[in-house]
């Protein structure tokens, strides 16, 4: 899948983070034995998520593991390094493809995804450190106060930039939840505590 999006100086193509300017390509941080990119969107011009497929070739000895699906969430802190500050994955089956709709990500400590009619919602018990650069970095979700799931056809995710209120959208309504208070607004000024 060609990917090709652009945000300030800064364009994805193809798999490349380059600059606008000229003769400049970042270096950032890919899993092990990625086989496609299958989303990408500048949050802001300084902050990039990306979605990806990876494989797990096999040895004399077997399986290195299973294939992942996953999303990373990538900040730009100097002139051609991005690092990571958000990962999360899952298993997937060999056929599986990951059909990833959407990503929202607050430093503050909330991430966010649609995949398929799915939105996962996960609360950092504290925001992470940046650069989780390491062979494999553990889940945002394994650090989570809170994972809930709300289902709709969602199209995109807004996060305000107070990081107040997430923004789920559909094509023909919108669904509000309050991050601080962990809420969902349910119509006519009521709101449901979110649930695992």
């Amino acid at each position: 899948m060609n990917i090709n999006i652009c945000e300030g100086n800064w364009c994805f193509e193809n798999g490349r983070l380059l600059h606008k300017a000229g003769n400049i390509e970042a270096d950032f941080f890919e899993p092990d034995f990625l086989e496609r990119w299958v989303y990408a969107r500048f949050l802001r011009p300084d902050i990039l998520a990306l979605g990806f497929e990876s494989g797990q070739p096999y040895s004399e000895s077997g399986s290195y593991g299973n294939p992942l699906k996953g999303t990373i969430v990538l900040k730009h802190v100097d002139l051609a390094k991005w690092i990571c500050v958000s990962f999360e994955c899952a298993g997937r089956s060999y056929n599986e493809s990951f059909n990833l709709v959407d990503v929202a990500w607050h430093e503050s400590g909330v991430f966010a995804s649609v995949e398929n009619d799915s939105l996962e919602l996960i609360f950092l018990d504290t925001p992470r450190e940046d650069n989780l650069e390491t062979w494999l970095p553990a889940s945002d979700s394994d650090y989570s106060s809170l994972i809930t799931y709300l289902y709709g056809d969602f199209v995109r995710l807004n996060i305000a930039e107070d990081a107040h209120y997430l923004y789920a959208l559909t094509n023909t309504s919108t669904k509000i939840i309050d991050l601080r208070n962990k809420k969902l607004y349910t119509g006519n000024g009521n709101w449901k505590k979110l649930e695992p």
